[in-house]
């Protein structure tokens, strides 16, 4: 036995860390864990099929399908094994998350083994050419694999169900990455009018708000005891654009303003409130994108509202808790104003005061403008990281998770 005979195993190996790489999408330390377990999954598969399927002395093409049946099947098999640390990772726990999860990934893999298939058709074909190089037969191990190994049919039934799952690997892979979604403009429930109960026209109103684009920004300040104004008020600007289906967040507060750009393939962070900023000065986030509206206005809230004012032109909704912008209850007491427009029947304005406490007071106003007149430009920006890619593949149309505003 010399150490040439296990050129198979080491070279399956090898290739077996490439399905691996999904795992770079969520936790680079997992990624690690990830290659050790596919490297042996992929050494045994491509150890057990070869010994199976290929004969004692294999031609340079059966040596070749062979190789590629092997990485194939290892990188389906390689799905199931990831798809763990990827729902521990994501947190995700539902049986529909789990099974979700487990689906995704598989394709991922699935395309990872179709990526390196050609390079184990070489591996196949370069030991079926060089008996040195193939499986040491007097090893009990490689014995007990061949004794053990189903008809030259079964193979043929693999095969057939290999390439079928992987077709469909690669079906699936093409409909995430491209991506063809596109937000809905417009589309909006009819404004429930001033007569409707409070909730209703609340809920209708941000309807209507996230409908088309628009601009929202949020003041925040704190007050003390007896009324004098604390600390340094911030700002944020958020400017929804649904035609391309981006969002500009400016912040800005005691120490500077920054901006952060959410687009459909990344988010980009950078110092500052230009709009054009240098591509070299912009930052890719590692989060999961997420919709817009997680990092926009959210103006229904789960607490009993009532109206209490309507004039020509505006209806006021007050509820007798506050919350924050993104529609979480505050424990604190105070109360949350909403202020919506008659005509449109969009959101106007909403102040929230919460009463901390020491006595202290906060304050958030936030108001709405530039309806259908906000656009937001995309600035050059850097190469995307590989991860994105992998992101590409695992949020698209599939399971619903994009585009930004849906």
């Amino acid at each position: 036995m010399r150490l040439r005979q296990f050129t198979l195993p080491v070279g399956f190996g090898l290739l077996g860390v490439v399905p691996a790489l999904v795992l770079l999408a969520f936790d680079r330390y997992l990624f690690v864990l990830g290659v050790v377990s596919t490297s042996c999954l992929a050494a045994l598969c491509g150890t057990a099929v070869w010994a199976g399927a290929a004969g004692p002395t294999p031609t340079r093409q059966r040596g070749a399908l062979v190789g590629a049946l092997a990485t194939l099947t290892g990188g389906l098999l390689a799905g199931p094994v990831l798809a763990v640390p990827v729902v521990v990772t994501d947190g995700a726990a539902a049986p529909g998350a789990v099974l979700e999860a487990l689906a995704l990934v598989t394709m991922a893999t699935g395309l990872a083994g179709l990526a390196t298939a050609p390079f184990a058709a070489v591996l196949g074909v370069v030991v079926a050419t060089r008996p040195s190089l193939g499986l040491p037969r007097s090893t009990r191990p490689v014995r007990w694999v061949v004794r053990l190994s189903p008809p030259a049919t079964t193979y043929r039934q693999l095969g057939a169900v290999v390439c079928v799952l992987t077709l469909a690997c690669l079906g699936c892979g093409v409909v995430q990455y491209a991506d063809v979604t596109t937000p809905t403009v417009g589309d909006a429930p009819t404004d429930a009018g001033a007569d409707a109960p409070a909730a209703e026209q609340v809920a209708q109103a941000q309807a209507r708000t996230r409908s088309v684009s628009y601009t929202a920004t949020v003041t925040q300040a704190a007050y003390g005891p007896n009324g004098s104004r604390e600390g340094t008020p911030q700002s944020f600007v958020f400017e929804h654009d649904r035609q391309n289906d981006r969002v500009r967040v400016v912040t800005s507060g005691a120490f500077g303003s920054s901006s952060s750009l959410w687009t459909e393939d990344g988010i980009w962070h950078w110092r500052g409130n230009d709009t054009t900023p240098d591509p070299n000065e912009l930052r890719v986030d590692r989060r999961t994108l997420l919709p817009s509206e997680r990092f926009g206005v959210v103006a229904v809230t789960d607490a009993p509202a009532r109206v209490v004012d309507r004039t020509a032109s505006n209806v006021t909704v007050r509820y007798p808790t506050p919350a924050s912008r993104t529609g979480e209850p505050h424990p604190y007491p105070g109360n949350r104003t909403v202020t919506i427009d008659r005509e449109t029947g969009r959101l106007v304005a909403i102040e929230t005061v919460r009463v901390e406490p020491d006595g202290r007071v906060a304050v958030e106003r936030i108001s709405f403008e530039r309806y259908g007149e906000t656009t937001v430009e995309r600035p050059d920006t850097p190469i995307r990281p590989f991860r994105l890619h992998v992101l590409d593949l695992l949020q698209g149309p599939l399971n619903g998770e994009t585009p930004l505003h849906s």
